[in-house]
């Protein structure tokens, strides 16, 4: 199983929505299995940990944001923002 760190965009009831940064973890095959319950912070033992941290929650970035659904009754992170052409 592998991870990362990615952005997900959640909805409230109020129609405002928030992003935050959480552990995704990945099956064998590439799909999304589960993620934090709670968004992440940077942390570390060093300076050196927290420094590449902080480096790879800012690589999420540079992947897709996703977002929290509820789909059949059931929790699922997907895309959030549908690509053009």
């Amino acid at each position: 199983m592998s991870w990362n760190y990615r952005v997900v965009k959640k909805e409230h009831d109020s129609g405002d929505a928030t992003f935050h940064i959480h552990e995704v973890y990945y099956s064998e095959s590439g799909a999304i299995e589960s993620w934090t319950t709670e968004p992440v912070q940077p942390m570390g033992e060093t300076e050196s940990e927290l420094r590449e941290d902080i480096y790879l929650l800012m690589c999420a970035f540079r992947k897709e944001t996703l977002e929290e659904a509820v789909v059949e009754g059931r929790a699922i992170l997907r895309p959030a923002y549908e690509r053009q052409g």
